[in-house]
């Protein structure tokens, strides 16, 4: 299996719940606590092809004093797709490969904020 876990600071948490508030949705916060991608092919010359990531968010409802665990697989935009298919990626080694998937995913959190969104107006 392949797989990293993305770190991030409170700039994410910030951005989410601003997009929260922007949507209506005022009575949660959120808070990130986990951003993994994962692949369960493994060789060597292994060359990541990110697609998605395991997206896990802790809910705060403030209105009723409880907590709870929202989690989504997350479908990352053609750009990330293509980041494993182009020829060029092949030929960095694996902590550059590394480094460029963690940067294509972490620069879609508009994206994963979206969703949030969109999972916590669908109940």
């Amino acid at each position: 299996m392949y797989c990293f876990s993305i770190l991030f600071d409170d700039a994410y948490n910030q951005y989410c719940n601003a997009q929260l508030e922007a949507n209506g949705i005022t009575s949660v916060t959120a808070t990130l606590r986990k951003m993994r991608y994962e692949d369960e092919e493994y060789e060597p010359g292994y060359v990541p092809r990110p697609d998605r990531v395991d997206v896990t968010f802790l809910i705060e409802n403030k209105a009723q004093g409880t907590n709870s665990l929202l989690h989504f697989d997350y479908m990352l935009p053609k750009s990330s797709l293509e980041l494993g298919r182009t020829s060029g990626f092949s030929k960095f080694a694996r902590s550059e490969q590394i480094q460029l998937c963690v940067e294509s995913v972490t620069a879609d959190m508009e994206g994963i904020a979206q969703e949030l969104v969109k999972k916590l107006k669908g109940g």
